[in-house]
């Protein structure tokens, strides 16, 4: 600072020079693109006072970091079975830029359009786990010194995941999965449908359930059910 009549004449070491009002002198830099270690070269008050350079001292350091920037995630999505696991989502394009490490948090979705955060997701790249319907995800990034909210990476990441599609098929009726083995009183080895969407069921098919058999998917069906004398429905349904 440099006490004097206001208002001061300064010029900078960068070459920026100004006019400023405050007394003591004080200078305020903005919209700055570079870094540069700033030294008052010249200073007058209004009456023309000038100090000397040699009466000139100190400087402040002004680090400017590159712009904040949250990075890609693979475009190309994939399709898999009721119940699979996807393969990693891809970081094509990692954060950068501000201050330090960028901190990362996944989010996934149902219908694109209603988010929800995922739990201990701070990675570049991300494995969902085991998915029973088509689901999207995408990264956020933010930096705490230069980019305090969430800033959402390109692109997002489709899960298609491939569920029987029957004409005729009610809530409370059941498809044959597989997933289990062959035995046709595993619960896990069937789906119930609830209307809309598809579950692993609760209980093997009784006397009042109708069953579905179908093939669907890239073979999502890879084990077929085996009859016994114990084996029961409502209404069997098999197509291929």
């Amino acid at each position: 600072t440099f006490t004097g009549v206001a208002s001061f004449n300064y010029e900078l070491s960068d070459g920026t020079s100004g006019t400023t009002s405050d007394n003591p002198a004080t200078v305020t830099l903005s919209n700055l693109t570079t870094s540069h270690n700033y030294t008052i070269v010249s200073l007058s008050d209004a009456n023309g006072c000038d100090v000397p350079p040699e009466n000139i001292t100190g400087s402040a350091e002004v680090n400017v970091f590159d712009e904040f920037d949250a990075g890609e995630i693979s475009l190309e999505g994939e399709t898999i079975c009721f119940g699979e696991t996807p393969s990693t989502i891809a970081s094509n394009r990692d954060a950068s830029g501000g201050n330090g490490a960028p901190i990362y948090r996944w989010q996934y979705s149902t219908d694109e359009s209603n988010w929800n955060d995922i739990a201990s997701s701070n990675t570049a790249a991300y494995r969902p786990g085991a998915l029973t319907q088509t689901t999207w995800f995408r990264r956020q990034a933010q930096n705490e010194a230069c980019n305090t909210g969430w800033v959402n990476s390109d692109n997002t990441y489709k899960v298609t995941v491939s569920v029987p599609e029957l004409d005729g098929i009610a809530s409370g009726d059941i498809v044959w999965y597989g997933a289990m083995g062959t035995n046709w009183s595993t619960a896990g080895n069937w789906l119930s449908y609830n209307g809309s969407a598809y579950s692993v069921a609760a209980s093997a098919p009784s006397n009042s359930t109708n069953v579905f058999i179908v093939s669907y998917g890239d073979n999502c069906v890879t084990n077929n059910p085996v009859l016994t004398g114990a084996s029961a429905s409502k209404n069997l349904t098999i197509a291929s």
